[in-house]
């Protein structure tokens, strides 16, 4: 028994060294040094290869994209030369036009008030600093007006602007390329428009020169580098205006017509804008130029970037590179040879390894855990710690001469420990839990981490590191009891409950989420709050996380989620960081209250308490708008239907003319007051059923005609008609789309939607159940601010300087008396869209008018009204309709006349009462009388309170018909013909 256990130990001696380092082992050996060397060269040269492939890929890269830089800048620079020099030739043509229009109206008057002209200029051109001045000059081509100080025996007849002009009636704005000015004597652009004389025959010109030092110090605004250039040139090449004016001592001449080749190229394709390299003839630099023709004159612009300016410091960065390259390469070749260096002294190193061994040998034996070294094949152990032999209670020798691991375990841990041999084997690593049966029987739990080594003969030994879990095992017990309470209280609670890693990752979600968004737990788990989140509010909760991340807290943080079927939920969150057992941030956690519903009641709550103090100011303004509309329309009354019947009967064109125009401005005054009698208490449309389009169409279009807005129309062709007040509808249509006009002063396009929404789609909780037609008009402007959007509906709320206040208020009052809603949405530098919806008749047939201006008929009519002015208008129009006429200034006079007509066997034709009449009998009371007498006579109301319920269904009341205060002869021989007509 001696004689083996001394056997065993000089065989455990002899491998000791070999097996407590297999490094050591593996660097003792015996390898061929050139061998080595070789393929350390080729790795080394190799990597360096691929270090130049990706240095020279990463500069080509860089350079492209240097380039890609210059030519957007180039054709930033070019369009917004453009835009600034259209922008000045659009005012010049402004102000032409008005001077225009001036001289005109000067002349049809029958002379030029030159006084009055000269301030006219002189306001004009405290508004265009860009021209030298503005000057008028009659058909022989002599200045008239703004040529003090000059020769007044000057021409511009010799102007090249002055014939063309003489020639063409129809020319517009004529721009010269550069001339010497006539009085300047200086280079000058100069535009020119042509004025008629009263017959249309040619009277002259207005001009306004702008010098060549404005277009040049226009150009001088931008920075284009050292090498850069701008040139602006006539499209015949003419040379006009370069920045810098000189460049490498060359200096252009005005007209000048030197180019490029490429430029050339360029210009003959017809294209409007293109950007391209080429050498500049006129100091032969590359640069990379954009081609930009000028959109409202005869000229184009080059911009030029110097290559030498955008790619200088690509260079830099190509030198910087490249040392540094060089540098890392030497360095990876001086680290080869110091590799190789240590490869030749790796004997030297073998004592050191030995040393090594002995100072691992004490490590081992310091270890707390317990350290067990055996041979699998032979059951023995091999090598073991001091710790290992004090918590077994076993000497050196009983261990030796005792089985591993046999005698150490019961028979269910040996099962679970020849599989985790299996998995060291196998894998080379593996851990088990076993509990380690000391020499007193005791039972002590072991977390045991097992690796296999290979000796120099071949031996698989395996080396196991075990550590006492007594302590552990217990506070995991406690743990998982702690856990399991929580776990119980948070899986049944309604609150979110959430966990996040430092990254802001899902770790932990209740079940409550899954009713809250309806997406499944692990459909979140492992994803960010950004993953149903919109952006923007993903991106300002990610600041609060960091806050966070640095030990802060959140309380009652507001925030955004989207649910699995689209729907916005909004939670209110509390959080606050989660630590490990080492006090360091590993995450967050916290809880979430769903707060969706009680966001939208309070929303709701706000829009109705907006509604109705909407309404409270709109009934309350209705009162003053109607006492003043009444008064208004009588007193416009007489006036309006005076001058309508002098232009019907006027033979003279020139009066016919001014007759026109006074009443095109009555025609307007009289739309404010129907602006005013939108918000009259019962002032209810005139309804009738029509298709929407393409009068709203025609309307849009009109209310942008001279703008440089647009509009678009996406309308489906089976939109459904509906009952509407078509011209309040207009005024809503106009309103709207001045106001989206003047929201875009650049420019744009104004889309105009409209689309059918059955009940089922229903999107407003202000609609009924009903069929709707949708009007949407969306602009790209400007938008309206969140503090100024409420009140945009509010009479007389304007942020506009000459603005009333009224258009927005009018459209809503509108629309609401047609039972429909008008909502806005709109976001500070997007756009706005207004949303009109109107109920719509989608089985109803649109309503045909019969009426006719060229009415003629016969008969007697009867008209009462206590207005001498209006009784007189009235008889003047009927009668050029064909009608006799008898007047009388009551209700009372006019059911007298009436009898006595009718006992006389004199039909009456029909009747015009007037509905109000101060101190007596008005209109209501008369044909209450003249009812019980005939029923079938036609009799029409008339009457300057417009939203009074009489005029609005005066069939109710036993009229046939109304006609409101003022009215014009047209809309008189419209009613008579559709009613008069029917009734014989």
């Amino acid at each position: 028994m001696a004689e083996n256990s001394a056997e065993k130990k000089t065989k455990i001696d002899s491998v000791i060294l070999k097996v407590t380092d297999p490094l050591s082992d593996f660097l003792l050996r015996d390898r061929p040094g050139l061998e080595f060397g070789r393929w350390l060269f080729i790795a080394s040269l190799v990597f360096s290869l691929f270090v130049v492939f990706i240095v020279i890929y990463s500069l080509a890269l860089s350079r492209e994209y240097a380039v890609q830089n210059a030519q957007i800048h180039s054709r930033n620079l070019a369009q917004s030369i453009n835009h600034n020099i259209t922008a000045t030739i659009q005012r010049i043509d402004h102000t032409l036009i008005s001077m225009q229009h001036e001289i005109e109206k000067n002349l049809v008057a029958g002379n030029l008030n030159e006084a009055g002209m000269k301030k006219i200029i002189a306001f004009e051109e405290s508004l265009l600093p860009e021209a030298v001045a503005i000057r008028v000059a009659n058909a022989d081509g002599r200045v008239i007006v703004g040529n003090e100080t000059a020769d007044p025996s000057a021409s511009f007849a010799d102007r090249p602007y002055f014939p063309y002009l003489r020639d063409h009636p129809d020319a517009g704005l004529y721009i010269t390329k550069p001339i010497v000015g006539l009085f300047t004597k200086k280079w000058v652009i100069t535009s020119a428009k042509r004025y008629n004389r009263p017959d249309g025959s040619f009277g002259g010109v207005v001009i306004a020169p702008v010098l060549l030092d404005h277009f040049q110090n226009a150009l001088s605004g931008y920075d284009v580098g050292p090498g850069g250039a701008l040139v602006l040139r006539h499209i015949d090449n003419g040379f006009v205006a370069r920045y810098p004016a000189e460049m490498n001592g060359s200096v252009l001449t005005i007209g000048e017509a030197t180019i490029s080749r490429e430029l050339q190229a360029v210009i003959d394709s017809h294209v409007l804008q293109k950007t391209f390299s080429a050498v500049t003839p006129f100091d032969r630099t590359m640069r990379t130029l954009t081609y930009q023709r000028i959109e409202a004159a005869p000229f184009y612009v080059i911009a030029g970037l110097a290559e030498d300016d955008y790619l200088a410091q690509w260079k830099r960065d190509r030198n910087i590179t490249s040392a540094i390259v060089f540098i890392f390469l030497a360095g990876v070749w001086i680290v080869t040879g110091l590799l190789w260096f240590f490869w030749k002294s790796r004997e030297q190193g073998a004592n050191a390894l030995r040393e090594e061994k002995a100072l691992t040998d004490k490590l081992i034996n310091m270890m707390q855990d317990t350290f067990f070294l055996f041979d699998p094949a032979l059951s023995l152990p091999v090598r073991w710690n001091k710790s290992f032999s004090e918590i077994t209670g076993y000497s050196d020798k009983e261990i030796t001469e005792m089985k591993a691991p046999e005698s150490y375990y019961s028979e269910d841990d040996l099962r679970r420990a020849g599989a985790a041999t299996g998995e060291i084997l196998n894998e080379g690593f593996g851990i088990v839990e076993m509990d380690l049966i000391t020499k007193q029987g005791t039972q002590v739990p072991f977390e045991y981490s097992g690796t296999s080594i290979t000796t120099m003969d071949g031996r698989l030994l395996i080396l196991s590191i075990g550590r006492n879990i007594t302590a552990r095992q217990q506070a995991e017990k406690d743990l998982r009891e702690s856990e399991e309470k929580y776990r119980s209280l948070v899986e049944t609670a309604q609150e979110l409950v959430w966990k996040t890693d430092d990254h802001g990752c899902f770790t932990y979600l209740n079940p409550a989420w899954e009713e809250a968004l309806g997406y499944r737990l692990e459909e979140m788990l492992g994803k960010s709050f950004g993953n149903i989140q919109p952006a923007e509010v993903f991106k300002r909760d990610m600041k609060e996380f960091a806050r966070l991340m640095t030990g802060g807290l959140l309380k009652q943080h507001e925030t955004i989620q989207i649910a699995r079927d689209g729907s916005i939920h909004t939670l209110l969150i509390n959080a606050i960081p989660l630590k490990n057992a080492q006090g360091i941030i590993i995450g967050a956690q916290g809880t979430a209250m769903d707060i969706t519903e009680r966001k939208q009641l309070e929303i709701e709550r706000e829009r109705f308490e907006h509604q109705r103090n909407q309404m409270q100011k709109l009934e309350s303004l209705g009162v003053l708008a109607g006492g003043i509309a009444h008064d208004f329309n009588n007193l416009m009354a007489g006036i309006f239907s005076y001058i309508d019947l002098a232009n019907v009967l006027s033979q003279d064109h020139t009066i016919s003319g001014y007759l026109e125009k006074a009443l095109n401005t009555i025609y307007r005054a009289r739309g404010l007051t129907q602006q005013l009698l939108t918000f009259a208490k019962g002032g209810a449309p005139m309804q009738k059923i029509e298709q929407l389009f393409p009068f709203v169409e025609e309307t849009a279009k009109f209310a942008l005609s001279g703008s440089s807005v647009s509009s678009s129309f996406n309308v489906p062709d089976n939109l459904w008609p509906c009952s509407i007040d078509r011209s309040q509808i207009e005024q809503v249509i106009d309103n709207i789309i001045i106001n989206a006009q003047q929201a875009m002063p650049d420019g744009g396009n104004i889309e105009v939607t409209a689309r059918n929404i059955s009940p089922g789609e229903i999107e407003h909780a202000a609609l009924a159940d009903r069929h709707y037609v949708r009007l949407s008009i969306k602009d790209s402007g400007i938008g309206i601010p969140k503090n100024i959007l409420p009140r945009i509906f509010d009479p007389f709320y304007t942020t506009k300087t000459k603005g009333h206040g009224l258009g927005l208020a009018t459209s809503y009052s509108i629309i609401k008396r047609h039972e429909g809603v008008i909502d806005v949405a709109s976001e500070p530098g997007v756009g706005t869209t207004f949303h009109i919806y109107l109920p719509a008749t989608p089985e109803a047939q649109i309503e045909q008018s019969a009426a006719s201006s060229h009415h003629r008929g016969s008969g007697l009519i009867l008209v009462m009204d206590d207005e001498e002015v209006i009784r007189e208008t009235l008889e003047a129009m009927l009668v050029s309709l064909g009608y006799s006429v008898v007047t009388r200034s009551s209700g009372s006079e006019a059911v007298e006349l009436f009898v006595q007509e009718r006992n006389n066997n004199r039909p009456v034709a029909s009747l015009i009462l007037d509905l109000t009449v101060p101190g007596g009998m008005g209109g209501l009371e008369a044909v209450g009388e003249i009812r019980k007498l005939d029923s079938d006579v036609p009799v029409f109301v008339v009457s300057g309170y417009a939203d009074d319920p009489v005029m609005e269904n005066p069939a109710e009341y036993g009229f046939t018909a109304s006609i409101s205060k003022p009215f014009m002869r047209i809309e008189l021989s419209e009613m008579l013909e559709k009613y008069l007509k029917k009734s014989k």
